[in-house]
């Protein structure tokens, strides 16, 4: 079983079996998926798609959607609105707890063309999720105040993208993608400390894993739990294998 992630400059791809001791594969890098299925016929798949190619939302639970079908729809609704008309075409899939439910829509992947590819050399997809999605679990047995009853924030960097989640008794409660100018550590600090400004106060300070920052090293003012600093891919490898392990 393969673990690729989708970005926008291409397909980083991890052989789950073939990893070092640490959990961590050799990482290897394609220009595109089907580069990826040309070189790994017959075999099988989990693709986690970047930010960057991602819209998500998480819905007000006061509006008490029941199920799947209404989530979609609302989703659908809010994705049009800011949007456009183009967006109704956009693949979308939806996830949902006891109080809380959300929706990423792909906006820059043809999923048609995606398991046309796949099926043309013969690989099997076990499935296709967000990326933020990917190391959630690991990273809660980590940051064990993820899954506390109060509000707990995390950002995933990736590159200039930071996604913004809060957790509270192990479910997100709120999402929201922002943009760094450049992916360098000192934006990244005034971005979080304006996240936290608007969003919190929280109990424990921010977690942050990530990786793509032009300069890895993270500043003395970045008042965060840095689980992994966000430089190199290392940090992928371990978020996408969802073996995430406490660092700095």
């Amino acid at each position: 079983l393969h673990t690729l992630y989708l970005q926008p400059q291409g397909v980083l791809a991890w052989n789950t079996v073939d990893t070092r001791p640490a959990g961590v594969g050799t990482t290897a890098a394609f220009d595109n998926f089907d580069a990826w299925c040309r070189v790994n016929p017959n075999s099988e798949a989990r693709l986690f798609v970047s930010g960057h190619l991602l819209h998500s939302l998480v819905a007000d639970p006061a509006l008490r959607l029941r199920d799947e079908d209404a989530v979609r729809n609302y989703a659908r609704q809010q994705f049009v609105h800011y949007h456009g008309t183009h967006a109704r075409q956009w693949p979308m899939a939806v996830w949902s707890s006891a109080s809380y439910s959300g929706a990423c829509a792909a906006h820059s992947i043809d999923l048609n063309a995606l398991r046309a590819t796949a099926a043309s050399h013969d690989v099997h997809l076990h499935g296709i999720a967000p990326a933020w999605s990917a190391g959630l679990a690991s990273l809660t047995r980590q940051v064990p105040s993820l899954a506390g009853p109060g509000p707990s924030a995390v950002a995933l960097v990736e590159g200039s993208l930071v996604t913004w989640m809060i957790a509270s008794a192990g479910t997100i409660t709120s999402m929201q993608q922002r943009y760094l100018d450049a992916p360098r550590a000192g934006l990244l600090t005034e971005l979080l400390d304006r996240l936290v400004e608007e969003t919190g106060p929280f109990a424990h300070p921010a977690t942050v894993v990530g990786w793509g920052l032009e300069d890895g090293a993270i500043p003395p003012a970045l008042r965060a739990n840095v689980v992994s600093p966000p430089g190199g891919r290392d940090a992928a490898a371990c978020w996408m294998l969802d073996s995430m392990a406490h660092g700095t």
